[in-house]
């Protein structure tokens, strides 16, 4: 979920008693187009209901949670605002720069940004290279991330019902569905086309649609692997790795770089041994 300041504003001061759509454009100093914008993107995003004449926050769990944060704390605004929330909510476990970037897509300039604007509010503590909540002191705001986290994983409206989302921007998402549908397979689902054929219990699928390359391939089940941390899942990642390394070998990714530590002896924990990855590719005849 992204919001923009605006947005938020809005939000803040429909919370705070602001009930008429010219009103609160007034007071925010935009046009009264756009602030029926804001509204309908509120609405979409399950936030904001509008009766005939008055405008009131959703009922929705996180729409609270979230006026009640910005009420409280109007200094959480700027931080949230914009690529704010996604980038948070990938550090409700500990991560670095490197591991953000990859689990959100964003650039590291925009990361960078957000991490010192939380820092300067202590919503974020670092320790050793790595960034993560700081609940001791932002309780709400976890709770609020995490929030948003649990309803992300199961809905956009550009996956079907039923869905799990493993990776989602404006512009791409990452999902499985056990439904045979129209969109493009990727991940796992792909790695039979590349010689890994895999009984999977559910089917993989990239949008928008396109062609999709092998190194698109391999990186969606990076993703994939980024959020379920099951270790069968990477070893198939090493598979199509090792034996297709010349066309994959410039993807930057942390389970890859791990993967690449593991071929070198490394043991890493939550992931395959270099001997269980040895194993699964004599059943394909790949030489390690």
């Amino acid at each position: 979920m992204e919001l923009s300041q605006t947005e938020l504003k809005f939000i803040q001061m429909v919370a705070a008693g602001e009930i008429e759509i010219k009103q609160i454009a007034a007071r925010l100093k935009i046009g009264i187009k756009q602030a029926y914008r804001v509204c309908r993107a509120l609405e979409q995003k399950g936030l904001l209901e509008r009766g005939r004449k008055a405008l009131s926050l959703s009922k929705a769990p996180i729409a609270v949670m979230l006026s009640n944060l910005i009420s409280e704390n109007p200094n959480t605004i700027p931080l949230l605002a914009d690529s704010g929330i996604p980038i948070l909510a990938s550090l409700l476990t500990s991560k670095s720069t490197a591991e953000i970037a990859s689990e959100t897509g964003m650039k590291k300039s925009i990361i960078y940004r957000k991490l010192k604007q939380a820092l300067n509010i202590s919503a974020v503590r670092k320790e050793n290279r790595k960034y993560a909540i700081n609940e001791k002191v932002w309780q709400r705001l976890k709770e609020l991330l995490f929030a948003i986290n649990q309803q992300e994983e199961t809905i956009d409206p550009r996956a079907p019902l039923g869905s799990i989302i493993y990776f989602t921007n404006k512009k791409e998402i990452v999902f499985s569905n056990k439904a045979k549908i129209e969109d493009p397979l990727t991940a796992f689902s792909r790695y039979a086309d590349y010689g890994i054929k895999l009984l999977l219990p559910t089917n993989f699928y990239y949008l928008p649609k396109k062609k999709l390359s092998l190194k698109d391939i391999f990186l969606h089940s990076l993703w994939t692997a980024n959020k379920i941390k099951d270790t069968r899942h990477i070893i198939y990642i090493a598979l199509l790795y090792i034996s297709h390394k010349k066309q994959l070998h410039n993807i930057k990714h942390p389970v890859l770089d791990n993967i690449t530590l593991i071929l070198k002896g490394a043991k890493i924990e939550e992931y395959p041994s270099l001997d269980e990855i040895k194993e699964k590719a004599e059943l394909y005849d790949i030489k390690i």
